[in-house]
């Protein structure tokens, strides 16, 4: 097994209706040209930030209503250099995305 990992939380008994977003997002909805791949799998993101990126998946054989779960990753622990990198990257990419909403 590799180095890396995703982390699963549990938000149970969280106060999730007092949550306050403390990044701006870039809300991606619908374009197929940004996503995140998993395992050679493909999702399309919902929407940026600098802190991490959140998509849809589907629930699969696990529910037969087949809804889908909200999902996100967090960057963490990525070092100096990738951090740059990512900040660069959502800076041009919510330009793009802002300017193509206007």
């Amino acid at each position: 097994m590799g180095g890396d990992s995703l982390g699963f939380y549990n938000l149970e008994g969280s106060d999730l209706n007092s949550a306050a977003r403390q990044f701006f997002r870039v809300s991606i909805g619908g374009n197929e040209k940004y996503f995140v791949k998993i395992d050679q799998k493909k999702y399309s993101l919902v929407d940026v930030s600098v802190n991490g990126v959140s998509f849809y998946v589907n629930s699969g054989t696990e529910f037969p209503i087949g809804t889908k779960w909200l999902c996100g990753l967090i960057w963490d622990n990525l070092g100096s250099e990738k951090e740059k990198l990512i900040a660069s990257g959502f800076e041009t990419l919510k330009k793009d995305i802002l300017v193509k909403n206007l």
